[in-house]
């Protein structure tokens, strides 16, 4: 697949501001990407597809270069910007997404992106299911992007490949997990099944085109359990310190190894590719204790299952960085753990914590233990981002006092946008 080279961002006869370097950002981000376009809905009729090949990744990383010296040179050119509460907000987002999103290129996690919910697999099946297919010029879109398939899954396959040679692999339990998925997509074929919505006189054309990406995911699937996945075999599940720590930064904005850093007027970057898992995930779960501190699950049965799921999102945060760190199991375990203690968490012992500790489905909790393997620093976000919110509200009472008004710092709050941690709890704070 040829790569499109993505428009950089330029100024304009305006002042450059945080804001507007971000927001060229989210246009050139569409160019290489056509998938975001699609889930932004900024691009009608838009028919193409990414490439996920080496080449894609050294796109992408260097449009976030590019951007990164941009943002450097607005805020040279007016260092009173960095007073702007709105364009600091923006520039400390944008820094660290990109920053972070260069720190794994650099570490060449874009050779190994393989996991049960998020890689261009994935991204690039779902794409078909955000699209329009009222009209026969919606099928003919429709059409056109699914004949890019295969060429955008042999790019995928040579990221892999060019991984495995360079020693950048996943555990196999993701490639099993994965090739069992793409057994399900097969056996519809999902491609096949999808266009057979499609109106007749485009029957041929949408037949050809489903029946060459469905071979292309057949071949995949095969690559992935004949070739690649006899080559991760001792691959661990566990990825290190290191490799926990960039990933958990880029769920949570947050550089946790470091320690903290230092409304209608969001960039459009803000309000779409800006946001932070962390912020996101810890405004849901801060929502949910809001509802509690404000007595609205009185009904015992609603307040058992609000703290089922604190519960599960707590140990979902023990469960990952144990199992990732290969930490010791605490001398105080009790129950499946307790014939275990001093030693390191395996994914087994994660699976037997996770029944002592929930009531879920055994399907459910399986599929829960996949997820935290497969993204590491992911499961973590949750509650640390709810500890950010409940810290910056805390703060901002603490400050204001008897004129702290809860209603009016929750609109403040959630109108800045999404943030990092890093930065979060001390903008909240500041409200």
């Amino acid at each position: 697949m040829t790569t499109v080279p993505a428009r950089p961002p330029s100024s304009s006869t305006r002042p450059t501001t945080p804001r507007r370097v971000a927001d060229r950002y989210v246009d050139a981000v569409c160019d290489l990407d056509p998938i975001v376009a699609t889930s932004l809905g900024t691009r009608p009729g838009e028919d193409g597809l990414p490439d996920p090949s080496p080449a894609g990744l050294a796109a992408e990383a260097e449009l976030a270069r590019a951007t990164l010296a941009e943002l450097d040179r607005a805020l040279a050119a007016d260092p009173a910007l960095d007073d702007d509460p709105v364009e600091r907000r923006c520039a400390r987002l944008l820094r660290e997404r990109l920053g972070a999103e260069l720190a794994g290129h650099v570490a060449g996690e874009g050779f190994r992106s393989l996991n049960n919910l998020f890689s261009p697999l994935h991204s690039i099946r779902q794409v078909f299911m955000l699209m329009p297919s009222a009209t026969e010029a919606d099928w003919s879109v429709l059409a056109r992007r699914l004949s890019r398939v295969p060429e955008a899954y042999r790019g995928y396959r040579q990221i892999l490949a060019d991984g495995a040679r360079r020693g950048l692999l996943v555990a196999p339990r993701q490639v099993h997990t994965v090739v069992a998925q793409l057994d399900e997509w097969l056996a519809g074929p999902f491609f096949g099944r999808f266009v057979a919505a499609g109106p007749e006189v485009l029957r041929a054309e949408l037949d050809a085109a489903a029946c060459a990406a469905d071979g292309a995911v057949a071949e995949i699937r095969d690559f992935l359990r004949d070739e690649y996945g006899p080559r991760t075999e001792g691959t661990p599940d566990a990825v290190g310190r290191e490799r926990y720590a960039l990933a958990a930064r880029r769920w949570t904005g947050s550089d946790l190894g470091a320690g903290p850093a230092s409304g209608g007027e969001l960039s459009t970057y803000q309000t779409s590719l800006g946001s932070v898992g962390a912020d996101v995930e810890g405004w849901a779960l801060y929502a949910e204790r809001l509802m509690d501190e404000l007595g609205y699950f009185a009904d015992p049965g609603e307040r058992l299952g609000f703290l089922d799921a604190q519960q599960l999102r707590a140990v979902r945060v023990v469960i990952d960085i144990g199992m990732h760190l290969e930490l010791p199991v605490p001398d105080d375990a009790e129950g499946a753990l307790a014939e275990h203690r001093g030693r390191p968490w395996t994914p087994e012992l994660a699976r037997a914590f996770l029944g002592n500790n929930s009531g879920a489905a055994p399907a459910f909790l399986d599929s829960e233990l996949e997820r935290y393997l497969g993204m590491p620093g992911q499961a973590i976000s949750y509650k640390l981002g709810e500890r950010a919110w409940r810290e910056g509200r805390d703060a901002a009472r603490r400050a204001r006092g008897s004129d702290f008004d809860l209603k009016a710092w929750h609109m403040a709050a959630l109108s800045q946008g999404s943030l990092g941690l890093d930065d979060l709890a001390a903008e909240l704070a500041r409200l």
